[in-house]
């Protein structure tokens, strides 16, 4: 717990998308730091923020340019090629992806959580 009062502490004070691109998650400062290597190694570095209507909407994008193309997607390919299955993201289907971008922030965070805390 110590450790990520610590971390957390410690990325307070940069910007939002290059918080969200650590991550809150508990793994050790060496994993998180291999982690990071291998990724800035095959990508171009990620812009500190991407033009969007709120901080929401660019963390929002983040995730969809960054998260799920490099990390989720490839973990689901491997994971249903290794059980001989055939894996469909059916709410990726650009015509849904794009209504959802232009969703208002109000309807993609409820008003009980403004920060989007779960």
């Amino acid at each position: 717990m110590r450790y990520l009062l610590r971390r957390f502490l410690e990325e307070a004070d940069r910007p939002a998308a290059a918080r969200h691109g650590r991550g809150p998650g508990a793994s050790t400062p060496r994993a998180s730091r291999a982690r990071h290597a291998r990724r800035a190694a095959r990508l171009p570095p990620e812009p500190v923020a991407l033009p969007a209507r709120s901080a929401i909407d660019a963390l929002l994008a983040l995730d969809l340019t960054g998260y799920l193309t490099d990390d989720l997607l490839p973990k689901l390919d491997r994971a249903s090629m290794a059980a001989s299955l055939e894996g469909r993201a059916p709410f990726l289907d650009h015509r849904l992806v794009e209504f959802a971008c232009r969703l208002p922030v109000e309807l993609k965070v409820p008003a009980s959580q403004p920060n989007g805390a779960a």
